[in-house]
């Protein structure tokens, strides 16, 4: 309602979240408060009961949130409330909420709100303070105190007015609220228990000091607008009613008005706007704190100069938040970018092209490497800049590598398909993106030699290109190859700036905006002094355009890429909100929640067209042991729908959260995603950290791990205590074309993940695997419905195990899928313990738990109580849990659950409107086929000592045990490469050798020949291998093996387990492995000792093996010992 608009326009609502108008009813009982008609405190009911508070002891009045309130001294003053049967009628009811304003004197030991109970008997319910947190509590049906939960981190300080809710949803869950702010979901599976007796308000029949009496207990404060309604309220409802009782006196706001049309020297009134939203700050800054505040941006574009940036002199309070939105009925977009202008339209080779000049570009002070498009009358879209791919990376030079694990290993060249770089001008701005297993990398170019075709650039990547030689990757800003409508290249040393526009676009109707600024929008508090910036909210207004600098040695970040800014950066932030506001345009993450904050939220809002991920809280700069104020803690991403995102940077999330205590990740709509939906975790191990509590409950997920792979629609690392993820419906990714890994689920408790429940989730069509969990511990992983999986080649359950995984449950699942292999390992019952699960597999096929039939798994002591049998989903074509009434699934003790509770709720549902999004151009792309296999040959004498040779991966390769270069020993020449094995490797086939050719050798014959030598003082055993990787001969294994030749340490010559010859170590002995493929399918092995003795062996190539993918040197036998190798050669004909 508008008062006024001289002197700036006064509003009355205080709007936590006021974005829409929500509808409840009446409270079905309610004490305002403000009279005492001798010692009866009447009640004001729309609903019609009048049940009267009868004030006891020396009750007063006294000042209240509205009005009056009634004052409690702590030693005798109390309200009773005689119900009688209809009051009954109303209380006892399975959902219902309670409500009230409370002003303790003090919030120490235990002080009681509204209690069902008059006598020493079991509670009801009673709302209490207890230790500075709010606490609900009641027993259930059974006896059990199942119902009882606190305010979690969310303490209630004392002579502060607070508003307290607590919500039962019926045998599901109590909800408590502070400030209108939910800050714990408490679950629960049972009915609570009521009783007849009569509700007292400020007093508890026992419970006082020393609890253990069982005195009675007494308040000391203020109490106001107290409210029981009969039914669950919503968060919408709960934010509503506590908006609406704001007192009256502080209703009363500045109101601040900014239009692009203002000036900066008016008042900034309705009639007379601000120009910009940085006078408005400056304006609104004298007013913060003390009255409510209302910044109301008129519709269309603000294009910042700089960041706009809230520090704790911008706070405001509870009672007086400071609100920045859009004015009613009108968009306000704050953008980071800048209008391109001066464009002139010529025609060249019967193309029409726009160009302008940029001279600051040309004179290096600035640049960019984004374009967004607006018409008029649509939305913005993104375009992209002239591109070539997708390639393959074709080899790998010896340039020194990076000192680190094999993954990380990384180099600054390597060696591409002949034609596949050129010498194109403006070398040094082309980037390059190479595609690793579960991230990417953007690489500038530094050099190009076509002779010797490698490409080097100006940094290296994060992690190591491909040995294998099929990492892909692809070139943008390549300026030669604008010759598509929709591209644009901005040519860095002139400054010219070109768009080669689509049909129907004109310069008079287009505009066209390149972004200026990382950050638009920042909150900046000195955490470590607990100087916060604190109750600022956003509210409907679209947040877009902002750069994505790259650093001239490129970048490749770690797993999620957490350390990609964000377009809304926010540190030392408490008790701020984004709601219902728009982020999309963007280069990096939208919305960052990091190093010091606290209980902000982000609700309702709409990301979309994402250069990174969508919503990351916690900073990769943090102690994995932060406490308070660092550690971010009691966050909430809720109600958002985030699509499309990772279009410039493809590993990360929609949802990341590292190091996080009590974040809240709720009822998201999560879509089109190049990496993972949501991850959380960012430990390695099961070392404790600070990260724990976290819920990520209810969230719709779908057609993640677009790009890369080694991801999850969820996706955890490390040990969270308290981490539960529930109730989530996650389904539909499609295999990336590109990844070279194919390794994603809708499940995945990576590396460490321990103390987590997981529960009720629903999974379908995800990927490789329908559980994985990689070493963890205490998990439990229950009343899950997990469906059908791309592919039947890898174990549908796996749980990897290192020394501290352990005592995790499985139990209550259902796995319905058509895979034949239900475990990657016979599990330990100490380490992963299952029972009560249903097991079918709909295409009728016999499946095993790693090669253990059914009865030989529950032999071992697994599955007690377990059953093959059809679950009788009510859906098994398109997929939905529910389960016909007579699945046997129920007599195993499974729980119903709800899939369209998932995403987001009915509220919220408008946010995932349709947008459009203009799809990168690497989907379009088509992989190239590796080239065909040459053959090679390594004498080792050019190949630098101490490294393994290129296209060959060392797999558990320590300094103890490797494959390296050394001079000294060989069969000819000086070099030759040396196989160290050791009793201390971790694995008894550690370490391998091996090369994975481009392609499957499907026709002809391979022959490998090498040279071995056994050191004569300590020998070690070696075996050369052959594998199948195509499933063409087998579709159920991973890979076929043909006979190789073994090298035990004695020297024993020996394949498919017959004795060929005896080779001394010390001395040198060839090999020549003949495998004829097609229709000869034999395998001829010649050996030829030192002294020239010549022995052959022929045996028949197995049906099963199809073609040769892979060649293996492994040390097969746990020694101290070192073998020689020398002259490999692979001939193809």
């Amino acid at each position: 309602m508008k008062l006024s608009s001289s002197g700036g326009i006064m509003r009355i609502a205080i709007a936590v979240l006021l974005c829409a108008c929500f509808v409840w009813g009446a409270p079905d009982i309610y004490w305002n408060c403000d009279t005492i008609s001798g010692t009866s405190l009447a009640a004001v009911s729309p609903a019609g009961h009048t049940f009267a508070a009868e004030v006891k002891g020396n009750g007063t009045l006294a000042d209240g949130k509205t009005g009056k309130a009634l004052q409690f001294d702590g030693t005798s003053t109390y309200a009773a409330v005689t119900l009688g049967a209809g009051g009954q009628t109303v209380v006892n009811r399975g959902a219902f909420t309670v409500m009230l304003w409370v002003n303790p004197d003090s919030v120490t030991g235990r002080r009681p709100l509204i209690m069902k109970r008059t006598s020493n008997n079991a509670t009801s319910f009673g709302l209490t303070i207890r230790g500075k947190l709010f606490v609900f509590e009641a027993c259930d049906k059974t006896g059990k105190w199942s119902y009882i939960c606190n305010s979690d981190k969310t303490q209630i300080m004392p002579n502060v007015w607070t508003h307290l809710a607590a919500v039962v949803e019926e045998g599901k869950a109590v909800k408590l609220y502070v400030n209108g702010a939910l800050v714990r979901t408490h679950a629960v599976n049972a009915p609570l228990s009521f009783n007849s007796e009569d509700i007292q308000i400020g007093r508890d029949a026992w419970g006082g000091d020393p609890e253990s009496t069982k005195l009675p207990g007494f308040y000391a404060g203020r109490m106001d607008e107290i409210k029981f309604f009969g039914s669950a309220l919503a968060a919408e409802a709960i934010a509503g009613e506590m908006a609406s009782e704001v007192r009256k006196d502080a209703m009363i706001s500045s109101t601040f008005y900014v239009s692009p049309s203002g000036n900066d020297t008016d008042p900034g009134t309705l009639e007379k706007p601000f120009a910009t939203p940085a006078r408005a700050l400056l304006a609104a800054r004298g007013s913060a704190g003390k009255t409510p505040v209302s910044i109301e941006l008129r519709g269309g574009a603000y294009m910042l100069s700089e960041t706009l940036k809230f520090t704790s002199a911008d706070s405001g309070t509870p009672d007086a938040p400071v609100i920045w939105r859009s004015y009613e009925g009108e968009t306000a977009v704050i953008s980071g970018g800048r209008v391109v202008n001066g464009l002139r339209e010529s025609t060249v080779n019967g193309m029409r092209r726009w160009n302008t000049d940029f001279p600051d570009v040309k004179s290096g002070e600035r640049t960019f490497r984004q374009l967004f498009i607006k018409q008029r009358g649509k939305p913005y879209e993104r375009r992209y800049r002239p591109h070539i791919g997708m390639k393959r990376v074709d080899g790998l030079t010896y340039s020194p590598r990076r000192k680190a694990a094999a993954h990380r290993a990384a180099q600054i060249d390597f060696q591409f398909a002949p034609g596949d770089f050129k010498s194109w001008e403006n070398l040094s701005d082309i980037e390059v993106v190479v595609l690793h297993v579960w991230s990417s990398s953007r690489l500038f170019v530094k050099e190009i030699d076509t002779k010797r075709n490698v490409v080097t650039f100006t940094g290296m990547p994060t992690f190591a290109v491909d040995q294998g030689g099929l990492q892909p990757y692809f070139i943008e800003n390549v300026k030669e190859e604008l010759d598509a409508p929709g591209e644009w290249y901005l040519d860095r040393p002139t400054g010219s700036f070109t768009y080669l526009p689509l049909t129907g676009e004109t310069i008079g109707d287009t505009r066209l905006v390149v972004p200026a600024l990382s950050t638009v929008i920042s909150f900046s508090g000195d955490y470590s002094n607990e100087a916060f910036v604190s109750n600022i909210i956003l509210s409907n207004i679209v947040i877009s355009h902002n750069e994505s600098p790259l650093p001239k040695e490129g970048y490749g970040g770690s797993q999620g890429q957490p350390d990609l800014p964000a377009i809304v950066e926010m540190t030392g932030a408490k008790h701020c909100a984004l709601v219902r506001c728009t982020v999309s345009q963007t280069g990096n993450y939208g919305v960052a929640m990091g190093l010091g904050c606290q209980e902000n939220r982000v609700t309702g809002c709409r990301l979309f067209d994402l250069g990174g991920g969508g919503v990351k809280v916690g900073d990769l700069r943090m102690d994995s042991k932060a406490k308070y104020p660092v550690l971010p803690t009691g966050n909430i991403v809720e109600n958002c729908a985030i699509s499309d995102g990772g279009i410039m940077y493809y590993s990360a999330n929609a949802v990341w959260g590292g190091i996080v205590s009590g974040t809240k990740i709720l009822h998201n709509a999560i879509w089109n995603f190049s990496y993972s939906g949501i991850a959380v975790g960012w430990n390695w191990s099961d070392t404790p950290t600070s990260c724990s509590s976290n819920i990520i409950a209810y969230n719709h997920i779908s057609n993640v791990l677009t790009v890369v792979a080694d991801g999850a629609s969820i996706y955890t690392l490390g040990r969270q205590p308290g981490t539960v993820i529930r109730g989530n419906v996650l389904r539909d990714n499609i295999k990336s074309p590109f990844a070279k890994e194919f390794w994603q689920l809708g499940l995945y408790l990576d590396e460490g993940s321990s103390e987590m429940i997981v529960e009720n989730n629903f999974v379908w069509r995800v990927g490789t695997h329908g559980f994985n969990i990689n070493s963890g511990a205490q998990n439990i992983i229950r009343n899950n419905v997990m469906g059908p999986v791309y592919g039947n080649h890898a174990p549908y359950i796996r749980s990897a195990k290192k020394s501290y995984a352990r005592d995790n449950i499985f139990t209550r699942n259902i796995s319905y899928c058509d895979s034949e292999n239900m475990a990657d390992e016979p599990w330990d019952k100490s380490l992963f313990l299952c029972s009560s699960n249903i097991y079918w597999n709909f295409a009728g096929k016999t499946f095993t738990f790693k090669d253990k039939s059914f009865a030989e798994w529950q032999a071992m002591g697994q599955d007690a109580g377990s059953l093959i049998a059809d679950p009788l989903l009510e859906n098994s074509t398109t997929g939905d849990a529910k389960l016909k009434p007579s699945s046997p699934a129920f007599a195993l003790g499974f729980v119903a659950f709800d899939t369209s509770e998932a995403g987001l709720t009915a509220a919220y549902r408008d946010v995932a409107t349709p947008v459009k999004v203009t799809e990168p151009p690497f989907f379009a792309m088509k992989l190239a086929e590796p080239r065909a296999a040459t053959g090679f040959s390594f004498d080792f004498e050019d190949i630098p000592l101490g490294v393994a040779p290129r296209g060959f991966a060392c797999n558990g390769c320590t300094p103890e045990a490797n494959f390296q270069v050394v001079e000294g020993t060989a069969k000819s020449g000086k070099r030759s490469l040396m196989a160290t094995d050791s009793k201390s490797a971790p694995k008894p086939f550690y370490p391998y050798l091996t090369h994975m050719l481009p392609k499957h050798l499907e026709k002809g014959t391979v022959i490998f020949t090498f040279s071995v030598m056994q050191k004569k003082e300590a020998p070690a055993a070696i075996d050369i291998a052959f594998r199948d990787y195509s499933k063409k001969g087998n579709a159920k294994k991973e890979f076929v093996s043909a006979a190789g030749v073994m090298f035990s340490a004695a020297g024993t010559v020996s394949a498919n387990g017959t004795e060929i010859a005896t080779a001394p170590p010390g001395t040198w002995t060839t090999v020549t492995i003949s495998l004829s493929l097609g229709s000869a399918r034999t395998t001829d092995i010649t050996v030829t000792l030192a002294d020239g003795t010549v022995k052959k062996v022929s045996s028949p190539l197995s049906d099963e093996f199809a073609a040769v993918s892979w060649i293996g040197f492994v040390c097969g036998d746990t020694v101290d010992g070192v073998c020689y190798i020398d002259d490999i050669s692979l001939d193809l004909k």
